[in-house]
C-alpha cells in the first residue's frame, strides 16, 4: 500500500490548482480517508479487519463519503461530495498500480470477490520513492511559479488621479 505521505504527494499535485482551498482540502482527506477508516483499526485490532475492510473499497468509501456531506449546508453538499469522492477514488487509482503478495483488494465487494491488482510496483517502494515523489512534485511547484510569475504582466503601478 502506499503510504499516507505519498497518496497526499499524489492528491496535492492533482488539486493544486483549484482555486476553491476547502475543496481542495476535502479532496485531500478523500484521498487518505480509506486508509485513515481502516489501517488503524486492524493494524490496533487485527480481529476488526474484516469489520473495517469495506471502508477500503470504493464502494465503502463512496458511502461514507456520502454520510459525510450531511456535515455540510445543503448548497455545499455536491461539490463536498465531489471532492470527497474524487480524493478516494484517485487514492484506489494509485493503491491499484500495486502488487500485492497476498490477495490484493477487493475492489468490487460486495457484488465481485475477485482480487485485482496490476502489480506495477511493490508496497515498499513508495516508500523507497518518497523522496523523489516529493521533489518532483517540489521541482513542478517551483517551476510553474517561476513560469507564472514571468508570463503575468507586471501591474500598473501609475497613480491615476484626476487634476
Amino acid at each position: 500500500m502506499p503510504d499516507l505521505i505519498t497518496h497526499t504527494v499524489l492528491g496535492y499535485f492533482l488539486v493544486r490548482r483549484w482555486r476553491h482551498a476547502a475543496y481542495a482540502f476535502l479532496f485531500l482527506i478523500g484521498n487518505m480517508m480509506p486508509d485513515l477508516m481502516t489501517r488503524p483499526f486492524y493494524i490496533m485490532y487485527s480481529t476488526s479487519y474484516w469489520w473495517v475492510y469495506p471502508l477500503h473499497t470504493p464502494l465503502g468509501a463512496l458511502v461514507v463519503c456520502w454520510g459525510l456531506t450531511g456535515l455540510f449546508n445543503e448548497r455545499d453538499r455536491r461539490p463536498v461530495f465531489l471532492a470527497l469522492a474524487g480524493g478516494s477514488m484517485a487514492h484506489f487509482a494509485l493503491d491499484m498500480l500495486q502488487k500485492h503478495a497476498g490477495m490484493g483488494y477487493v475492489w468490487f465487494m460486495p457484488f465481485s470477490w475477485g482480487f485485482t491488482d496490476w502489480g506495477l510496483f511493490r508496497p515498499e517502494d513508495a516508500l523507497r520513492w518518497l523522496p523523489v515523489s516529493v521533489g518532483i512534485v517540489a521541482v513542478a511547484e517551483i517551476l510553474l511559479r517561476t513560469f507564472r510569475s514571468k508570463v503575468r504582466p507586471p501591474k500598473d503601478t501609475s497613480a491615476s488621479g484626476g487634476g
